[in-house]
């Protein structure tokens, strides 16, 4: 009998033993290859940070007026065109501005003509009293309209205190705003 079980040549159980290392070797190698080409693959185009920074174009936007917005035009991240209206302003404080403008230049009117009443005293007395009259109301009535003006800018002042009020709770009960803020909005 020989020393060799089954019939096999004697190399023969070391070069099978061999060929089997070579192709678990092989194999681990390929799926160490697969999985760090699937790693890169995946995570390459990601980017991380810690601080948070992004670079890119800012495009700010500034107003040539003040005021209290009425209503935005546009939605979030849309694209606009040169010229297009972004938003409306609320036309109440300028309208009260042009009433008041308005109601000097009527108060100014009234006292250039009352300067120009007081002519020399040779005219006659009926009429230069009739003339301070006229000039008086003119007066009175420019001041009538002044006041009105101003009233009328105190109640737009209330009516948008009001809704930066109500704008403000809101903001305050979703947490958006500093408890400071809100406080100083009331």
């Amino acid at each position: 009998m020989s020393d060799t079980t089954d019939n096999q040549p004697a190399g023969r159980g070391r070069s099978f033993g061999r060929s089997r290392m070579l192709l678990v070797g092989g194999v681990a190698l390929l799926v160490v290859v697969a999985v760090g080409g699937l790693s890169w693959w995946h995570l390459s185009g990601r980017v991380s940070t810690d601080d948070a920074q992004i670079e890119g174009d800012s495009s700010p936007i500034a107003s040539r007026v003040g005021g209290t917005v009425a209503k935005v035009l546009v939605r979030e991240n849309e694209s606009v065109q040169a010229g297009t209206l972004l938003i409306q302003i609320d036309p109440r404080g300028y309208e009260i501005a042009l009433a008041k403008a308005q109601a000097d230049l009527a108060e100014a009117e009234a006292n250039s003509r009352g300067a120009h009443s007081n002519l020399p005293v040779a005219a006659a007395a009926s009429s230069s009293r009739l003339n301070m009259a006229a000039s008086q109301l003119a007066g009175a009535q420019a001041r009538l309209a002044t006041a009105e003006a101003r009233l009328a800018e105190v109640k737009a002042n209330e009516v948008r205190a009001v809704q930066d009020l109500e704008r403000a709770e809101t903001l305050i009960a979703k947490d958006e705003i500093a408890r400071r803020d809100y406080d100083a909005a009331v």
